[in-house]
């Protein structure tokens, strides 16, 4: 792959990276390791460029894990529908064995929740009783 300044500006790289690259590599380059060193040596913005290089490569590797992806679902999805079909009686037979646990929990949170709300509910009389009587003390 050979870089150029144009190539660069198509990307949007920025006037002061296009003219130092101009500078160093006023032929363009092709991208080596040698390349790299020098870019890196002369100030270039190597990640910016590399950023922008990533798609194509992802593209790729996309599409050729599409099929190694479906090939494992295909053979995947008969052992899962097994696994949930022997799986769901046991969901269903903990679900009934909790409920009752549940079900008090529920009922003795409830209780304590409102006798919360009750003290809760005497603490702000008791202030704005506290308030009105107050200015009479003065």
């Amino acid at each position: 792959m050979k870089i150029t300044a144009e190539a660069l500006k198509r990307l949007d790289a920025c006037a002061d990276q296009v003219a130092l690259f101009e500078q160093h590599f006023p032929e363009g380059c092709l991208v080596t390791e040698e390349a790299a060193l020098k870019a890196v040596a002369a100030g270039l913005d190597v990640a910016w460029f590399m950023q922008r290089q990533k798609r194509p490569l992802w593209e790729a590797y996309a599409r050729q894990k599409r099929p190694l992806l479906e090939a494992y679902e295909r053979q995947e999805r008969p052992l899962r529908e097994a696994y949930e079909q022997q799986k769901r009686p046991l969901r269903e037979a903990y679900a009934r064995q909790a409920r009752p646990f549940r079900e008090a929990y529920e009922r003795q949170e409830r209780l304590l929740w409102e006798a919360y709300e009750r003290q809760r509910a005497l603490c702000a009389c008791r202030v704005l009783l506290a308030a009105e009587e107050e200015p009479t003390r003065a």
